[in-house]
């Protein structure tokens, strides 16, 4: 996961020259986006400015409503400077489209994009992934990410994620073996022990 991170800030292009290289920068913010959260790509196609702009300016949780008509929260403390932000700093912002990962359908409507698939073919092979591993996955590695490094709270990656506290449970819960064996030492050695002097 490290690997594919470098990579996909090694093929950001800090001052693109054309529409297709700032095509290329948020197509590569929105595989980082997806690893960093794990929302699904139809929910992050129908992500728009104003959802991170104006009176949300400030917020550090929205709701999102994808094209299924769910609700799904996202948390922009996350990805307000490792996504949006930078896709503002990165110069491939598109002017007056509304979706953040602008796009256009075959008669020209300014839509979000889930289509991703040539960008993350290249990086993922960069970074070692196994041909065939897919793109959607990186949902179940972001929650799996998220829930060993926050001790198993699956409130705070329901939150993020927009997946249930029941399905994280039940599907992403990681026993922590050192964790009970540290538990199984202190246990031991809070109970009395008979003493034995040569």
């Amino acid at each position: 996961i490290d690997k594919l991170r470098d990579v996909i800030e090694d093929e950001l292009i800090a001052e693109p020259k054309n529409d297709k290289e700032r095509e290329n920068n948020r197509s590569l913010l929105f595989i980082l986006l997806r690893l960093y959260t794990g929302l699904r790509p139809d929910v992050a196609e129908y992500l728009r400015w104003e959802h991170i702009e104006g009176k949300n300016k400030n917020k550090e949780k929205i709701t999102v409503i994808s094209k299924g008509m769910d609700e799904t929260p996202l948390n922009l403390s996350i990805v307000r400077s490792t996504v949006f932000d930078r896709i503002v700093q990165l110069d491939s912002r598109e002017p007056d489209h509304p979706f953040i990962f602008a796009s256009e359908d075959k008669l020209g409507n300014k839509i979000g994009t889930k289509k991703v698939s040539k960008t993350w073919k290249r990086v993922a092979a960069r970074a070692g992934i196994p041909e065939g591993w897919k793109f959607y996955l990186l949902k179940h590695t972001a929650i799996t990410i998220m829930m060993r490094l926050t001790s198993n709270n699956a409130k705070y990656v329901s939150d993020v994620t927009g997946v249930s506290v029941p399905t994280i449970l039940e599907y992403y819960y990681q026993d922590d073996p050192e964790a009970k064996a540290d538990n199984k030492v202190v246990e031991f050695w809070s109970k009395p022990k008979l003493v034995v002097s040569n």
